[in-house]
């Protein structure tokens, strides 16, 4: 289990109602990827909140996070693939050495 200290809790609001989201902080872990682009897609993916409303959360236009949305899948994507080919290399050197 996480510390507490490992948690930021942030405000979400809408027009209606307001509650707090704690936002992990290995989420900024991977150095692959900005601050902004970690706190977009976790919101996105964890939260299932629209590009609207991560943009008003945010104080940024939706079309901003839009971008930065996809532009972090693709930075992750890429990650992973780099890192697949890594081990497949390490894999089919160790199994001839």
């Amino acid at each position: 289990m996480l510390e507490k200290s490992k948690w930021c809790s942030v405000l979400l609001t809408d027009d209606k109602n307001q509650k707090y989201v704690n936002i992990p902080s290995f989420i900024f872990h991977d150095r692959d990827i900005a601050a902004l682009e970690a706190v977009v897609v976790y919101l996105k993916d964890s939260y299932g909140l629209n590009y609207a409303q991560i943009a008003n959360l945010l104080n940024r236009d939706d079309r901003t996070i839009w971008t930065t949305y996809q532009r972090a899948k693709k930075k992750l994507k890429q990650t992973v693939e780099k890192q697949t080919r890594n081990y497949e290399k390490k894999a089919i050197g160790g199994a001839t050495a």
